[in-house]
Parts: structure tokens; C-alpha cells; sequence
């Protein structure tokens, strides 16, 4: 029965990420806001070497490994991770 639940829960998850993503690649940011993003994050990214990458994805990721909180973490980051992904590809 337990393993049953896990399943279960598995794919409400998983739908609830998908849920997430699908939401996230349709929204649409206002051309001001788009430029402010990049532009701070052109200057956050300036002069980061390897290892300033292992460390920022680690601050990121670390936070996934709370119970509840880690799933809600990980929904916020890559709602905001997709939808200025796409904005900067338009």
C-alpha cells in the first residue's frame, strides 16, 4: 500500500510541475521588466567562473531538500527560470 501511495503521489506531482511549466511558458513579461531582468542578471554573471556557478546553483538547490517547502522552492524557481527564458528568446 505504501508503494501504491508513493506512485500516486509521484504523478500529482509530476502534474502539478507540468501544471507549473505549461503556465510559466505562456506568460508574457512587459519589454521594460524583460530589459531590468537582463540587465541585472548581466551584471550578476560578470566575471562568475566555474566555481561561482557550482556555487549558485547549490544556494538554489539546497532549499529542495526541505520537506514541503523544497517542492514549493523548486516550482517558484523554475516558474521564474522558464517564463524570463522565453521572454528572452522573444
Amino acid at each position: 500500500m505504501m508503494i501504491g501511495n508513493r506512485i500516486v503521489s509521484f504523478f500529482v506531482l509530476m502534474a502539478i510541475f507540468s501544471a507549473v511549466f505549461a503556465i510559466s511558458a505562456e506568460t508574457t513579461l512587459p519589454e521594460e521588466e524583460v530589459e531590468m531582468i537582463m540587465e541585472e542578471f548581466e551584471s550578476m554573471v560578470e566575471g562568475i567562473d566555474a566555481f561561482g556557478i557550482f556555487v549558485h546553483n547549490t544556494a538554489l538547490s539546497l532549499p529542495m531538500f526541505i520537506p514541503g517547502f523544497g517542492i514549493i522552492w523548486g516550482m517558484f524557481r523554475h516558474f521564474l527560470l522558464e517564463s524570463h527564458s522565453l521572454q528572452s528568446k522573444a
